[in-house]
């Protein structure tokens, strides 16, 4: 990942400037907007967030100038997307509402799930959970019609995690083993396998330890070898939860210290 970032931080160096190559002036202008999107991909790739934001909201002046609506929502997605990593909710949400409203006016459907993703996940932020279930609701019901897949899963996902942070585990079961399904229907044995830590972490509070632990051993066993240190401290960390619930205190705390050291 690393690797393919720097090579399209280096492609993104080598499209000129416009005092560099004569093109025509919305050609130039065009480039320069394909230039800062590409920038700002492989600076947040490269956790080099301050840089990412800024080469968006020069993507989005300039899509504006040009009034090239598809750079221009790409652009403000992008914005909404680097605020959030910075806790900045009002500015996230206000990129979130301007790229929904320009959305609904172009008639650009392929990206108002995104934007309306967007607002819930503000919502959700702010511990607005009704509102945030809304939100992730009429984004699923939209997938739904659309036909898309992707954001199905996605939709099932945030749904299922929301429900989990309320404490309602039965739904969020229900959201998980629907996204596995979506999964599995697409062949994406690392998101399932994903999804199934997301499965056994409700099914401990429902007192299915079980399965959870079958779970878990197989998600652990599958993103070992990968080296995905983020996905290992999750299963870590529902590990510990694991052994909590199991009355196992000491070996709850080592796994969380192993999670805590993946970090």
């Amino acid at each position: 990942m690393l690797a393919m970032s720097l090579s399209c931080w280096e492609d993104a160096q080598h499209i000129p400037h416009n005092d560099q190559v004569q093109l025509p002036g919305r050609d130039h202008e065009a480039a320069d907007v394909f230039r800062e999107l590409a920038l700002c991909d492989s600076f947040e790739v490269l956790n080099a967030y301050d840089s990412a934001l800024e080469h968006a909201e020069r993507a989005a002046g300039r899509a504006e100038d040009l009034r090239d609506t598809g750079s221009w929502l790409r652009a403000l997605g992008r914005m909404g997307s680097l605020e959030h990593r910075f806790g900045r909710v009002d500015a996230e949400e206000a990129h979130y509402l301007s790229g929904l409203e320009i959305a609904r006016s172009s008639g650009d459907s392929g990206t108002i799930g995104h934007f309306m993703n967007g607002l819930a996940d503000v919502h959700a932020a702010r511990g607005m959970f009704g509102l945030a279930l809304e939100g992730y609701s009429t984004v699923l019901r939209y997938a739904e019609h659309q036909h898309d897949t992707a954001w199905q899963r996605l939709g099932h996902s945030n749904i299922g995690v929301l429900y989990r942070v309320i404490h309602d585990h039965e739904d969020a079961l229900k959201h998980f083993e629907r996204q596995y399904q979506l999964d599995s229907a697409v062949r994406d044995t690392g998101d399932m396998i994903g999804v199934g830590v997301d499965i056994a972490s409700v099914l401990i509070p429902l007192g299915r330890l079980a399965s959870a632990a079958e779970l878990l051993d197989t998600a652990f066993s599958w993103f070992e070898p990968r080296g995905d240190r983020w996905r290992l401290a999750l299963i870590l960390i529902a590990k510990g939860q694991l052994e909590k619930a199991k009355g196992m205190d000491r070996a709850a705390h080592e796994h969380w210290y192993r999670a805590m050291n993946m970090s």
